[in-house]
């Protein structure tokens, strides 16, 4: 299991942009045309980054490239 401490120490490590992304979709529960509204984006752009920033903060956690 991946403690508190490690997503708190990989999210540092990860982008602001992802981070924000991230926090919008998974803390505050925003869908993507809420989340593309609020940052200037399209919801598949959101889809496509969100996808992209999940990808890089497991990297982060497990040093697995996928």
């Amino acid at each position: 299991p991946i403690s508190v401490h490690d997503l708190r120490w990989a999210l540092r490590r990860v982008s602001a942009r992802d981070r924000e992304l991230l926090r919008r979709r998974y803390q505050l529960g925003e869908k993507h045309h809420e989340i593309g509204a609020a940052m200037g984006l399209s919801a598949c752009a959101v889809s496509a980054a969100l996808s992209r920033a999940v990808r890089r903060l497991r990297h982060e956690l497990t040093g697995e490239k996928t």
